[in-house]
């Protein structure tokens, strides 16, 4: 069970606060999957 003494220390914060949101940091765009890679990955076309 759950301790109930723990509180949210992030009000209003989606998630647990376990990971920090990578905004604004140095990399690559060259480096991310594309579209295509992500269709192929998951089944192609999207249906509506």
């Amino acid at each position: 069970m759950a301790d109930p003494k723990t509180t949210d220390p992030h009000p209003g914060m989606l998630g647990d606060g376990t990971e920090e949101q990578n905004l604004g940091q140095p990399g690559d765009p060259s480096k991310r999957i594309t579209e295509d890679e992500v269709d192929e990955a998951f089944g192609g076309e999207e249906e509506g």
